[in-house]
């Protein structure tokens, strides 16, 4: 691994590590948007949100459109090795990134 591609991932992981899980909302918008990932605008999420990441070159593509609300412990999965997992199941790719179709119930 060369010197540049270990300061990005040195960088990255610190962005991740520091900011999304940031107390303030603007701040983890913040750093989504710093590694590379689209936020629309008016968007919530907690700071026990967890996305899987490759913290050199290929982030995966993830989208948050404007006026979204993620709920607590919830995992995004936009770099993923599901191998044999009941998760790969549930995923297609689309034209972009990854699709996710889980049902979601609650009560």
């Amino acid at each position: 691994m060369n010197i540049k591609k270990t300061y990005i991932r040195i960088i990255n992981a610190l962005i991740y590590k520091v900011f999304v899980h940031f107390p303030y909302s603007k701040v983890r918008i913040w750093a989504l948007r710093q590694l590379g990932y689209s936020v629309g605008d008016n968007v919530y999420f907690p700071a026990d949100l967890v996305i899987t990441m490759n913290f050199e070159d290929d982030h995966g593509i993830l989208y948050i459109g404007n006026r979204v609300s993620i709920g607590p412990k919830v995992i995004l999965l936009p770099v993923s090795h599901a191998n044999a997992s009941s998760v790969r199941a549930k995923m297609s790719r689309g034209g972009q990134g990854v699709v996710f179709a889980l049902r979601m119930t609650h009560g």
